[in-house]
């Protein structure tokens, strides 16, 4: 027997695609992965605060191994994030909103009949220069 029927979607897979349980005859779940999986995000969203609240207690229960993998991740992943906290902040670089720069305009005392589009262009490239100077002076600090 490597194969077993789904009861949520009817269709033939093969043992590897359900999850194991020791409650059943054959030892696997009656649904598959995909079906069982579909179910359960459809339920997140239908129970939000269910959700939130059943995650909060999963975190509270599992606090130790939580941490252990936490702490763990952060042992054997140092340059690693380092290098993702860097491409990271040099594309928030490049993806400056216009709304937002509109706003930091508007908070300086641009009116919104002053704030072009050559205007909020010319402000996100002297945030992109600001933003990049900060970087090289903490590059050049270490």
């Amino acid at each position: 027997m490597n194969s077993k029927a789904c009861t949520k979607c009817g269709a033939i897979k093969p043992l590897s695609e359900f999850g194991k349980n020791k409650r059943f005859k054959d030892g696997y779940q009656c649904g598959c992965k995909d079906c069982l999986n579909k179910e359960r995000r459809d339920w997140s969203k239908k129970n939000p605060e269910k959700n939130k609240n059943f995650k909060r207690e999963d975190a509270i229960k599992h606090k130790k191994r939580y941490i252990e993998k936490s702490t763990e991740w952060n042992k054997n992943a140092g340059d690693h994030r380092k290098k993702i906290a860097r491409k990271s902040a040099a594309q928030s670089c490049l993806k400056l909103k216009e709304y937002y720069i509109a706003k930091l305009l508007a908070d300086l005392g641009f009116t919104p009949e002053l704030i072009t589009p050559e205007l909020i262009e010319l402000k996100r490239e002297q945030l992109k220069i600001l933003r990049l100077s900060k970087q090289l002076k903490k590059s050049c600090a270490r």
